[in-house]
């Protein structure tokens, strides 16, 4: 069922002028110098700061094929990954008690999602985020049903592999994520060791070159910049200016973030040179912005500064605005992502009707400004702000949440990976929810979709235990038949005489 609905959906998608965007091919910020990624890839990636290094690597592998290809083959790998986390989060679901007529349900549902088609259709690693999240799970719950150190390295492996392709993933969450499942299983630390050491190695490994060659233990030196976005969603224009004419931040705190190097020229005038082309041109061979230049290390670090200030003199207000903002815009439709307005326009109106008619979004407008919930707009609009977030969406994230603290509570000897999926996607989804929504502003329903595999496994294992406790109801209620038979005359069995000699 899983597949036909979705070579059925991507069908009459393709025939309704959905095509495949691989523009951010040639303009991601996250990816190097294409001409890097060609000819000098590994002394290129020792010196990536900007981002974890798979996304360039696996950019470079397809890179390497002749031209004519590259957008066929990232299109059907795309698809292909898009199938398989449909796929893999259908066996997660079986194999963790959802029936299988439901977990279709679930993953059927999933598959005809706008932002699913459209995150699938678009050149970016969000597709393959999803895939490692749903591999993640399936194998977490394969690990714990069997034990088996083979089905441990689909776990690690897939949770070492997402901490390398996204930044705001972190080795500390790695660590956290695999020891829980360690005193879950309550399993022989030798064995734990067998599957954990070599991606923890691997993962430690990318750690400990960034704070030798940069200083920094974080995935990503953008931090700064990305924290930028959420003190100036609470505080004004004016009140920014203000503040730099009274030297309480510098001069670029007003300013957008990820500006082209010359804006920074001035005040950042000698970067530090690395003897390389990744950190030391400040362009890319195609004239646009290399943002893994060593200029935007410093600048990150004064942005951040800046942010730390701007929130401390908005104080609580500022702050809660801001969060405010964040939170609307995540709790938005996926299909309403700054970056998918192109992709979006051949199913604007299947997108807009399911976004009314399943999705619950009271005003289907297509995609909607971020900048209108923000300080500089005017009060938070309260009213804009219930109108335009999906009731469906925040429905299924509680129903997750409940699913998850239900799986855990359930029998600890007979359910070990109901109880280990659902410790593994509570961490998840509250670490993505939390640090995405705090730390970043904009794109926030970006984060909420990355984090879909986990809420659609929890949300289906919420709605099995709401059905189970439905059931087990009916049979305590008197006067109601389901399973059993009320006992009768004509149904009791008859009492045996045995005769003694």
């Amino acid at each position: 069922m899983v597949v036909g609905v979705f070579v059925v959906s991507r069908v009459v998608a393709y025939a309704a002028g959905l095509r495949f965007d691989d523009h951010l091919l040639q303009s991601a910020y996250q990816l190097l110098d294409i001409r890097l990624l060609r000819h000098d890839l590994l002394e290129s990636l020792l010196y990536l700061h900007s981002q974890p290094p798979l996304f360039n690597a696996f950019t470079a592998i397809v890179l390497h094929l002749p031209a004519s290809f590259v957008k066929t083959v990232l299109m059907l790998l795309w698809h292909a990954a898009a199938l398989a986390t449909a796929l893999l989060l259908f066996a997660t679901m079986v194999r963790v008690g959802v029936r299988p007529w439901l977990a279709a349900g679930f993953v059927g549902a999933f598959v005809l999602l706008p932002e699913t088609m459209l995150v699938e259709s678009w050149f970016f690693y969000t597709q393959l985020e999803m895939l490692l999240v749903a591999f993640t799970l399936w194998g977490v719950a394969r690990f714990a049903a069997s034990l088996r150190v083979a089905d441990g390295l689909l776990f690690a492996g897939g949770l070492g592999a997402l901490v390398l392709l996204r930044s705001s993933f972190h080795l500390l969450l790695m660590v956290l994520l695999v020891v829980v499942v360690w005193r879950c299983l309550r399993l022989d630390p030798r064995r734990m060791g067998a599957v954990a050491v070599v991606p923890l190695l691997l993962v430690g490994a990318w750690s400990v070159k960034n704070v030798v060659v940069f200083e920094s233990w974080s995935n990503t030196t953008w931090m700064g910049l990305n924290l930028s976005y959420i003190a100036r969603a609470g505080v004004t224009d004016r009140h920014c200016r203000a503040l730099i004419a009274e030297h309480a931040v510098s001069p670029v705190a007003c300013a957008p973030a990820f500006r082209p190097p010359s804006a920074y020229a001035e005040q950042f005038p000698h970067p530090r040179r690395y003897g390389v082309a990744a950190t030391d041109a400040p362009l890319k061979s195609t004239g646009q912005p290399n943002y893994n230049a060593s200029l935007y290390i410093e600048v990150a670090k004064q942005y951040q500064r800046d942010a730390i200030d701007l929130l401390r003199d908005g104080g609580i207000p500022a702050i809660a605005h801001a969060e405010a903002a964040a939170y609307t815009v995540w709790a938005e439709p996926g299909d309403d992502l700054l970056q998918l307005r192109r992709v979006r326009a051949p199913i604007a109106g299947y997108a807009d009707w399911f976004d009314r008619l399943i999705l619950l979004r009271p005003v289907a407008t297509g995609w909607n400004d971020p900048a209108r919930f923000t300080a500089n707009a005017g009060s938070f609009p309260v009213g804009d702000a219930l109108g335009s977030i999906s009731y469906t969406l925040l429905a299924l994230f509680v129903l997750a949440v409940f699913g998850g603290i239900a799986g855990l509570r359930r029998d600890r000897r007979n359910d070990r990976a109901l109880r280990c999926v659902c410790a593994t996607g509570l961490i998840l989804i509250t670490y993505s929810t939390l640090v995405g929504n705090a730390l970043d502003y904009r794109e926030n329903n970006r984060f909420r979709v990355e984090a879909a595999p986990v809420v659609l496994v929890l949300g289906a294992v919420g709605a099995e235990e709401l059905g189970r406790r439905v059931r087990a109801r009916r049979k305590l209620t008197p006067g109601v038949i389901d399973d059993a038979v009320p006992a009768t005359k004509s149904s009791r069995p008859p009492i045996r005489t045995v005769r003694h000699k």
